[in-house]
Order: structure tokens, then sequence, then C-alpha cells
């Protein structure tokens, strides 16, 4: 059973009740402890049944009652001893914690008994309250209604101020005060856009008695709002068109905020660009139609600049929120428009003096006088441009074509229109106009010129010789003019084509001079064949060629003086040509380093300047590029075909030509004599015939040591004369150079020019060997002739007799100590006929194999070929 306090705490607390529960609560216990065992009821006796079931039915009912009885009995004593026992722990327990309970009891009844007294002063304050509360909340409707009442009021004046309006707003505007109208016409609008709240609030304030209110029938409706708002954006432009054109500052700022404000802001731009352009346009007209001869262009220049600098200022003067950059780029594009025929009419003029006739029947364009002019005026247009732009920026920032604080969005951008309307004259000339107008007027020119003198019905060899040096360096001069141009204005596309069809020009040259060299050739009776390679010189059997002839000869003296001054052009040339393609590749690489930093790939732009701008923007409209980005795939390209310009290319092929040429002749006239020897050796009869040891008398007579041919004699006596005449070759050529008035300062000697050439050395690396030239020259010559040698005796036909063998050796042994005499030129082919002929039967050393050149292991092969029928 359990006693809970809080039942007695409760406001409908009652003993009665309380007993009652607790009753039950006792019952509902009891019916959960284990019952007692009941006695069976005994049955009455059926009369029916027979004496003996009767006696046996009665005595077990007597046992069964008294073990019931019994069991009953042990149970009762068991409980009571329970009940006892818990009894006496219940009394144990009360008297250990009586104490402590009666002093709870104590400071409870204490608590309750100030709980009372709280509860009672409670009461009396809030009895004395009451009054109070009544009257806050009388106060509080009474203030509500107020504001409520207020309300109505200000709503209703609001309203009734609007059976005015049209009056005021017509006085606002024959007063001209813009911003009042605007104000009032705003304030309607906004009124009407808050009809639904303002209902609410009077259907509020009158206690919800369904108000109804009809603004638009109040004040204006909708119709006659936008009739008014028409009125005064007409007369808003009217006051901004009169505030352009006076340059009243302050009134366009005023007026153009308010427009600006009101959703017309588009206008403001479109008007100014329409107002302006018209104005200037009226003070450039009698300019424009000055300058239709194309005199005073860059007086126009200067009063376009002038006009766009007063409208910059003018903007800058305003308050008004639009892009003074978009601004002036409009008014400057149609300025330029205006004044594009002026300048392409300018241009017409120039490029038609560049292509008529001069007084001396050559193109007018041989000064170079037209296209100065051309390119003259371009830059006046560039430099025009990039003043403009730096004028008109500020903060750093480019105005022309909008602001760019941002390097990088240069990149993005389009080509502004003034950019193109300025510059689309001069993009198809610098294309392609400009370098074919400087070939052909090079054509016409210098080269013509030249031409002439290479005729040999034009001119002798003497004539040739001491005019045609000159005639190459005015060709050479205007050929890097003209490519200092092709390098400063055409664009990077067509850059290399451009390069090529200048350079064609020193192709040209160069086959002028090889042409005087064929002439000669032809004349003196040298094969042309021979000019091609000097290792492969196959002497003919005889000839009656003048070039045949020893140097003693008159005509042999006449033939060689030829080649001599002929080689002074090609040397010349050699130099001309060597000294542009080094410039050329300085200006290539200059120029893809700057386009690299104009175009930059990754990055931003190096220079934000105004006039890098410029310049990048005008690359780009040069490209017929639609963005400046584009330039990075042209640039790319450009650099990759860096390392083989065709330009650079063409100078190339025609050095090689005209050095291996030039080079080839020289060896071949002090070579050609010792042809009718080396035709014979072949044909002799001693390497087939034995010879005879009896005499004619049948007497055995001594054989003594062979002694050398004819031939090599022959041979020998020519290799001795080869010094006094490469002497005598050096005395010819610093003749022919003073007839052109070149120092050897100025040009380097023949013979150095020749080994350079066939030794695959350049001239300097020859200098520094120490050696004299006319020593390497002779070294040169000796090495050409054993090779022939070499070739020759390798032609020998099989089998070869004893003697035959004997008599070679001889020949061979006195040819080499000629040669050793002079120098020791390298010479394989003849080194490894002189091993053949001493140690034919020794097998080649692997070290020896592997020096040895091609040529030379074929010469080893065909001697021990004819060796081997020899044995």
């Amino acid at each position: 059973m359990e006693v809970r306090l809080d039942a007695f705490s409760s406001p409908d607390y009652d003993v009665k009740e309380w007993l009652n529960q607790q009753f039950v609560s006792i019952d509902a216990t009891a019916a959960f402890e284990p019952a007692l065992p009941q006695m069976p009821t005994p049955e009455k006796p059926d009369p029916d049944q027979n004496s003996s079931t009767d006696k046996g039915s009665s005595d077990r009912g007597r046992n069964v009652s008294e073990s019931m009885t019994q069991r009953l009995t042990t149970q009762l004593h068991i409980l009571a001893t329970n009940a006892q026992q818990g009894n006496d722990r219940i009394k144990a327990r009360f008297r250990h914690q009586a104490a402590q309970i009666s002093r709870d009891i104590a400071a409870l009844a204490k608590l309750i008994g100030e709980t009372q007294k709280h509860m009672a002063e409670l009461s009396t304050e809030i009895e004395a309250q009451k009054p109070t509360t009544h009257a806050v909340e009388r106060l509080v409707h009474i203030d509500t209604a107020r504001q409520r009442l207020q309300r109505s009021v200000a709503a209703l004046d609001h309203l009734r101020s609007y059976t005015d309006l049209p009056q005021k707003i017509n006085s606002f505007l024959e007063n001209g005060d813009l911003a009042q109208v605007w104000r009032l016409i705003d304030s309607i609008e906004e009124d009407v856009a808050r009809r639904g709240s303002l209902q609410h609030g009077l259907e509020k304030g009158s206690g919800g008695a369904g108000v109804e209110v009809d603004v638009t029938s109040i004040g204006l409706d909708a119709d006659e709002i936008e009739k008014y708002k028409k009125r005064v954006t007409a007369a808003a432009m009217d006051r901004l068109e009169k505030a352009i054109r006076d340059h009243d500052a302050e009134e366009l700022s005023f007026v153009g905020k308010l427009l600006a404000s009101h959703g017309h802001g588009n206008r403001i731009e479109r008007t100014f660009i329409d107002i302006r352009a018209d104005t200037g346009l009226e003070k450039l007209r009698p300019a424009m139609r000055s300058a239709q001869s194309g005199s005073n262009i860059g007086d126009l220049l200067g009063l376009v600049a002038d006009l766009v600098a007063q409208d910059r200022m003018f903007i800058d003067s305003t308050e008004i929120q639009v892009s003074a950059g978009l601004l002036v780029e409009q008014l400057l594009a149609d300025y330029i428009e205006a004044l594009q025929p002026s300048v392409v009419a300018r241009m017409a003029e120039l490029q038609k003096r560049a292509s008529s006739p001069g007084a001396d029947g050559d193109s007018g364009a041989n000064n170079g006088e037209p296209t100065s002019a051309i390119l003259d005026l371009y830059q006046t247009l560039v430099r025009f441009y990039s003043d403009i732009a730096e004028t008109l920026s500020t903060q750093g920032s480019l105005s022309v074509g909008g602001s760019m604080p941002d390097s990088a969005k240069v990149l993005a951008q389009p080509i502004p229109r003034s950019l193109r309307l300025l510059f689309d004259p001069f993009v198809q000339y610098m294309r392609s106009g400009l370098p074919d107008q400087h070939v052909a007027a090079i054509r016409s020119g210098s080269l013509d010129r030249l031409t002439r003198i290479a005729d040999p019905a034009s001119s002798d060899d003497n004539t040739f010789a001491r005019e045609a040096p000159e005639r190459i360096l005015e060709v050479f001069l205007d050929v890097d003019r003209a490519l200092s141009r092709v390098f400063a204005f055409v664009p990077a596309s067509a850059l290399y084509a451009a390069v090529a069809s200048v350079t064609g020009l020193v192709t040209e040259v160069a086959g002028l001079i090889a042409g005087r060299l064929d002439a000669i050739a032809s004349r003196c009776g040298i094969p042309l064949l021979e000019f091609a390679e000097h290792a492969v010189l196959a002497f003919p059997q005889l000839s009656s060629g003048a070039i045949f002839r020893p140097l003693a000869s008159e005509e042999k003296l006449e033939a060689v003086l030829g080649i001599v001054g002929v080689s002074v052009s090609s040397r010349l040339f050699d130099q001309c040509a060597t000294a542009l393609s080094t410039s050329m590749a300085r200006r290539l690489e200059e120029l893809i380093e700057l386009l690299r930093l104009r175009y930059p790939s990754d990055e931003g732009m190096s220079s934000t300047t105004e006039d890098a701008i410029t310049t990048v923007r005008l690359g780009a409209l040069m490209e017929s590029c639609t963005t400046v980005a584009e330039m990075h795939t042209i640039v790319s390209r450009l650099e990759t075909a860096a390392g083989k310009a065709p330009g650079i290319e063409t100078i190339g092929d025609a050095l090689s030509m005209l050095g291996r040429r030039t080079a080839s002749a020289v060896v071949f006239a002090l070579a050609a004599p010792f042809s009718a020897p080396l035709a014979r050796i072949p044909g002799l009869g001693a390497w087939h015939s034995e010879r005879e040891s009896r005499s004619s008398m049948n007497i055995q007579v001594p054989l003594f040591s062979y002694s050398p041919s004819e031939e090599a004699v022959d041979i020998g006596e020519k290799m001795h004369i080869l010094l006094p005449e490469l002497e005598q070759v050096e005395s010819m050529d610093h003749q022919e150079m003073r007839g052109a008035q070149l120092g050897a300062e100025e040009l380097q000697p023949v013979f150095v020019y020749v080994a350079a050439w066939l030794l695959g050395a350049g001239s300097q690396e020859i200098a520094d060997t120490q050696v004299p030239p006319i020593q390497s020259m002779l070294s040169l010559v000796l090495a050409v002739v054993l090779r022939c040698i070499s070739s020759q005796i390798c032609a020998i036909k099989p089998p070869l007799s004893a003697s035959g063998r004997e008599q070679l050796v001889a020949d061979v042994d006195y040819i080499a100590s000629v040669v050793s005499s002079f120098a020791s030129p390298p010479c394989q082919e003849f080194d490894t006929v002189q091993r053949c002929l001493v140690r034919d039967s020794d097998p080649v050393s692997a070290s020896v194999a592997e020096a040895e050149s091609d040529s030379a292991a074929q010469t080893r092969a065909k001697m021990q070929a004819l060796l081997k029928e020899q044995q």
C-alpha cells in the first residue's frame, strides 16, 4: 500500500474518498496473496444408494477434512509468525527513525506557516491592484482607436491631394521644373502600386466596415500618367540636346541624371554621339575639301584629334554615368569614316606615282620615294591613333575602344571600328603591295643595271670585273632596305612569302654572275659539267681550248683573268649575301621576340601603354583577325618555321651554287694543263710490254732501274711551274680588286675563298691556320691532280706486265717526290695507289680500313684487281 502526499494538496481532497481508495487498494493486494485451502462441502446422501456406499463415502470425506484442516493450521501458523516478524521489524525501524521524522514534521509545519503568511500578503496586493489593471486596459483601447483614426485622416488627406495633380504638373512643366514633375509622377505610380495596402489600412481604421477606395478615380488614370511621362521625357530630351550643343556640362549632368534614373540612359549616349558628330563634321568639311589632293592629311588629322580631345574633356566635366571611352570611340569612328576618302585618295595617288615611269624611262619607284611616302603616311596615321589613345587615357587605362585596366582583356576585345576604318586602305598593300612594289622597283632599277653589265654582248670581261661589284652593292642595298620595310610592316602570316619574294632577287644576282662565268667557260672550252664538283674532274683527251694551255699563253692568261674578275663579284656576293642572311636571322629573332611579348599565350601583356595596345590591335587588323586573341596561332606558326625560313634558305642555296661554281672554275683553270699527260696514262703500252734484256746483237745486257715515263715527267714539270702560276693569279686578283675599288681588307683573297668552298672550311678558319693562302691553294690543286692521277691509274686495263708494274712504281714514286718538295696535300686515293704498288699482298689493317674514305676504298679495290691480274 502506497500513500502519496500530493493527494492532500488537491483542491478536491475528501477524507472519505481517500479512505475508500485505501480500502480498495488493500482488497486488490489481498487478491494476489495465496488462497487458503477450503474444506469441501459434504454432499447430502442419496437415499437411493445402498448402505455400503454411504459408509465408504463418509470415511473418505472425514480423512480429507482432517488433512485440509492440518494443512490450513500449519499455513496460518507460518503466516502468523511472518506477520509477527514483520511487525517487529517495522517497530524497530520506526523507533530508529522516529526522531528524524519528528524533526521533519516540525520543519514542514514551519514552512507551511511561512507559506500561508506569504500567500496572505500576495492576496492583499492583488486585491489592491485590480482597479489599476482595469484602467490600463481602457487606456490601451483609447490609444489604438486614436492611432487608427490618425491613419485614416492622413490617408484621406493624401488622396484628396490628387484632385489638383494635372494643374500642378502643367505648372511645373511650364516653369521647367522637371524634377518636380518626375517626383509627382513617381509618387502617383508608387501610390497606385500600394493601392491594396492602402485600402486594407482604411478598412482596418473603419472597424472593418468594408470601405473601398478607387485611387485612379481620385487622381490620374494610367493613360493620363503615360501622357505626362512622354511630355516630361520630351522636355528633358530637348534640354539635353541644347546642353550638348552649348557644351553646358552642368545642365547636361542634371538632365542626364534625370533621364538615367528613369530608364533613358541609353538615349543619352546616342544623342551625344549624333549631335557631337554632326557638329564635328561641320567643322571638318571645309578642311576635307581642301585636303582632297592629299596634301594636308596631317592638318586634317590634327583637327580630328582636337575635336576628340574637346569631346572627351566635355564628357569628363559632366557627372553622367556613361562610358566615356565608348562615346569617344564612336565619335572617332564617325570622324575617321568621313576622313577615309582623303586617305584613300592619297594612297591611290602615291601608288600611281610608284607605278608610273620616270623621266629616264625607269620606274618612278626606283628611288623609293613613293614607297617611302606611303609608309610615311602609314606612320603618320599610327602616331595619330597612338597620340589620341594617350591623350584620351585616364588612370592608366585606354579610353579609345573602352577602359582596359587589365591588359589581358586586350586579347579578347574586338578591333575598334575606328582602327579598321583608318587602316583598311593599308591592309592589302602591307600584305602584298609593299613587297611586290619593292621587288618591281629593284628589278627595274639596280638589278636591271647589273643585268646589262652581266650581258656578254654589252660588256667585256674587264668592264664586268670593274663595274659589276658596284652594281651588286646597289642591288644588295636595295634588297636590305626592302627587307627592313618588310619586317617592319608586313603582317606575320605573310612575312615569309614577302621575304622569299624579295630574297629571290639574290638568286637572280647569283644567276647573273654564274651566267657570266658560263660565258667564259663556253668561250675558253671549259666543260660546264666540271663546275659542279672539283673532285671528279675528268680531263678530256686533248682539247684545243685556251684553258688547257700553260698560263704563259696569252689566251690562257686572258681566260684566267676573266675567271678571276668574275671571282671578285662572286666573293663580293658571298660577303653581302652572308651579311644579309645574318641580318635577316637577327631581324626575324627580334620580330618573334617582340610578337611573343605583344601576343602572349598564357599571360597578360608585358606593357599596357597605349602605343603598345595600338600596335597589338594594328597587327591583328593587318592579319585580318576578328580579335587580337587569334594572333596567338599566327605567332606560334611563325616561331615554329623560323628555323627553316624560306628567305634564308634561298640565300644559302644561292651562296652554295655560286661559291662552288666559282671555286671549281679557278681550280679547273689551274689544273687544266695536266689534262694532256693525264689523258694518256691509261693507254700507255708500257703497262703491258716486257722490257728486253738482250741487245740487237743478241747480247745479254744488265737491266738498270726504271726512269719515269714522259707523261710522269710532263706532270712533274707542270707541278714545278704551278707555284709561279699561283703567284701570278694572286697578282691578277689584287689587280682586279683595285680595278673594282675594293681593298684586301674589304674582300677575302681568291685562294681563301676557293679553299673555303672546296675544303668545307670557313674563310676565318683558314686564316687562323697561319698557312699562307697561296700554299693552301697549291695543296688544293695538287690534291685535285693527284686524285685524277689515281683515277687514271685505276683505269689501266689489266693484265699488267712485270715491267709495266715497275714502270708504274717509278712514275708514282717520281710524282710523289715532286709533290713532297712543295707540300704534303692530303690525298688518300694517291696514298692508296702507292701503298698497293709497294705492298700489294699485305692485308689492310683494321685501323687503315676504318680511316679510309669511300673513294680511297674504291681505289684500293681497283688496284688490287689490277695487280691480281698482273700476278
